[in-house]
């Protein structure tokens, strides 16, 4: 029995472009130990693999298929050419996209496996084997205990491609590897795929997040690792016994590491633990500096005071801190955008920063009130729900803002808070200077915005010398 496992297309949101595809990943790993006789292949258009010259070569009898939203519409054209010129081939997809929208998919595929694909994607492989061909919608059972399954077999893998293109959030440095040692999140931000979860959130082991980060540092020379886990940091006794074993195979003498949390995760005590185990970053998600609109998209859970907050506990330890920040909700008006760019400027702690426009994936809450106040086309072009702050590029659910109003301003916000956020990181006036002189964004600024330039430029000496003063 051969199996084809594709990514079919290089149109990827942005932190997704160096991700490693763990779905099927996990998929592979979990077919070789149940079915050991099964040949498996990996075949991700991400990396430049000719899906379909692939497919020719290696003639496989299922081909399982998995997509974000942005990538769906060439899952689906995958999906209908297999399906017209070689029906003897069973086509499966899975992932996020169609466990959300499962009756749309199963148009283009034999299968489309909602939820958890490890269990349900070997009975449907075992059924192939003893001559039975599954079809239809198939809810697949989660993963109760996540350390039953297998670590990822990264031989099937091309890792040094992965770690050659590096990483999408800045500050930590190359070769560097995602990982992902949980699923699912406690909390239900209207934006996220979360708002719609019901299965409970399970755990990796930290005894096996051990075993692997030696396994990639040991075989690939990996010393950098970032966790995409939707909290990394809420689970404080994994982290503590994280430390422990990090400390006794000497791995905090070699890792470093990055995570995204929440702000209330953020005291002290968590991140200076999180830092005596190697943690040089953390991307918290701020989301706005607009009380009412972070009261919003965080469902009432956190304020603007306990973003300061963990923006000080972070420097405090020593961990560099930053966050996204996302504009564009439906009632925002341009006062409050512009209140959540100020509260940027003013934040000395920021490192990093990243703003985009809103965005409706199926399922959540933001998808939902979407279609209620009919912002959506009938049929959503997928490929336009992406992270960005190109405001043609999407579309926008701001129904107060006029959209040239609003598309000038995300440009100039996303660019600037940038340029706060960094002269923040690099403190000197020449180490600022010498990393953006090589920036377009650096020649944009001083052009359209010069007085916030000279505002970023010298602030950091206006605050040395005011601290100075203080002191004398």
């Amino acid at each position: 029995m051969k199996v084809a496992l594709v990514v079919p297309t290089k149109k990827l949101r942005p932190k997704e472009a160096t991700c490693v595809p763990f779905g099927i990943a996990y998929i592979a790993s979990y077919l070789k130990k149940e079915i050991p006789s099964c040949e498996v292949t990996i075949i991700d258009a991400t990396l430049g693999h000719n899906v379909t010259r692939r497919l020719f070569n290696f003639q496989p009898d299922i081909v399982g298929v998995t997509a974000s939203t942005s990538q769906i519409l060439d899952a689906y054209n995958l999906g209908d050419m297999l399906l017209r010129n070689r029906p003897d081939i069973l086509t499966i997809i899975g992932g996020v996209h169609v466990s959300a929208l499962p009756y749309e998919a199963i148009r283009h595929f034999d299968c489309v496996v909602v939820g958890d694909g490890e269990l349900v994607f070997v009975k449907i492989v075992k059924a192939l084997i003893n001559g039975k061909r599954c079809r239809g919608i198939i809810h697949g059972k989660p993963v109760e205990d996540l350390n039953t399954l297998p670590i990822i077999d990264y031989d099937s893998l091309d890792v040094k491609e992965y770690i050659k293109r590096g990483v999408d959030l800045p500050l930590l440095p190359n070769p560097c590897m995602d990982m992902i040692t949980s699923r699912g999140c406690p909390y239900h931000c209207v934006f996220c795929r979360n708002s719609n979860q019901t299965t409970k959130v399970r755990y990796v082991s930290a005894e096996k997040i051990t075993q692997e980060i030696l396994l990639l540092h040991n075989k690939f020379g990996i010393t950098t690792f970032y966790f995409g886990d939707d909290e990394f940091l809420v689970n404080v006794q994994r982290l503590k016994e994280l430390n422990v074993l990090f400390h006794k195979h000497n791995i905090t003498r070699w890792i470093k590491w990055g995570c995204q949390a929440r702000s209330q995760t953020c005291t002290l005590e968590t991140l200076g633990l999180a830092k005596d185990t190697g943690c040089k970053l953390i991307s918290i998600g701020l989301e706005s500096g607009c009380e009412r609109i972070l009261n919003y998209l965080k469902c009432g859970t956190t304020t603007l005071a306990d973003n300061e907050l963990a923006l000080e506990n972070c420097a405090k330890v020593g961990i560099i801190a930053g966050g996204n920040f996302i504009y564009g909700v439906f009632d925002q008006t341009l006062e409050e955008m512009r209140e959540s760019f100020n509260w940027i400027k003013k934040q000395k702690h920021l490192s990093f920063a990243s703003s985009g426009v809103l965005i409706p994936y199926p399922a959540t809450e933001t998808w939902r009130r979407s279609q209620e106040l009919k912002l959506l086309p009938d049929k959503v072009d997928y490929s336009r729900l992406i992270l960005t702050y190109f405001v043609k590029d999407t579309y926008l659910l701001n129904q107060v803002v006029p959209i040239n109003v609003f598309a000038k301003f995300m440009i100039n916000t996303a660019r600037m808070s940038r340029l706060y956020a960094k002269r923040n990181h690099l403190k000197t006036l020449w180490n600022f200077t010498a990393a953006m002189c090589k920036r377009p964004v650096f020649y944009w600024a001083w052009l359209f915005h010069p007085l916030q330039m000279i505002n970023i430029t010298f602030r950091r000496k206006k605050i040395e010398l005011e601290c100075w003063s203080l002191h004398k």
